[in-house]
């Protein structure tokens, strides 16, 4: 089963530097694309592989009050003021498992594998500029289960982690529903949250990124 999935709604993302020091909180426009492929293992029909890659990538802004500062690394900067940046993340994973069917108008996938996160944040103000960028193997793993709610229509669930050093990695939580419009052609939509926690370096600063808001794409199964 072949899928590609492209966003084309504006979401949210939000960027918490946590030092207890600043929240930032971002309605700019923001994008998801995927491409997935399942692969059969011969001589096995429960088990099958599954290689994805997904990109998500948005802009934000915020004002910094006078307690605010964020810290990146050796670097930082603090209110009052405005903040305003871009990010970047792309993650691969490779994964096996399969599905189990509960009945007729029931199943459930379970993945497991790695996966590979590249991830670059650029963020500043009129003066400053700070840049982090970061790129980690992490233990991935995904789990979805399928609800039919008629002949040609699916509701579903799908959860997906991945983790890495410093507890760096992604969640991603997607309730989707899947329409058939052709024997190989199937329309998704729903609504996704997506984060992202960055290890920034230092012991008392992480980074959340965090995207949510509504999705739509397409799948080609075979």
């Amino acid at each position: 089963m072949n899928r590609f999935i492209s966003s084309l709604l504006p979401c949210t993302a939000l960027v918490s530097a946590c030092a207890g020091t600043v929240d930032i909180d971002a309605r700019d426009k923001t994008r998801f694309s995927s491409f997935e492929t399942t692969l059969p293992i011969e001589g096995n029909e429960n088990f099958r592989v599954r290689l994805q890659a997904t990109r998500v990538d948005g802009s934000f802004s915020q004002q910094l009050d006078y307690t605010e500062y964020i810290r990146l690394d050796d670097s930082s900067f603090s209110g009052p003021g405005e903040v305003e940046g871009d990010i970047e993340l792309t993650y691969y994973s490779v994964a096996i498992g399969g599905n189990r069917a509960g009945g007729d108008s029931f199943r459930t996938e379970t993945y497991y594998g790695i996966s590979q996160t590249h991830f670059d944040l650029n963020l500043g103000n009129d003066t400053e500029r700070l840049e982090a960028s970061d790129e980690s193997v992490e233990f991935y793993l995904q789990f979805a289960t399928y609800a039919a709610i008629s002949e040609s229509a699916d509701f579903g669930f799908r959860w997906a982690l991945s983790l890495g050093r410093g507890l760096s990695g992604i969640s991603e939580i997607d309730l989707l529903l899947e329409y058939e419009l052709a024997e190989h052609l199937q329309l998704t939509g729903g609504y996704r949250w997506f984060d992202y926690q960055y290890d920034s370096g230092t012991e008392d600063s992480n980074i959340l990124v965090d995207f949510d808001g509504p999705f739509l794409g397409i799948q080609v199964p075979f």
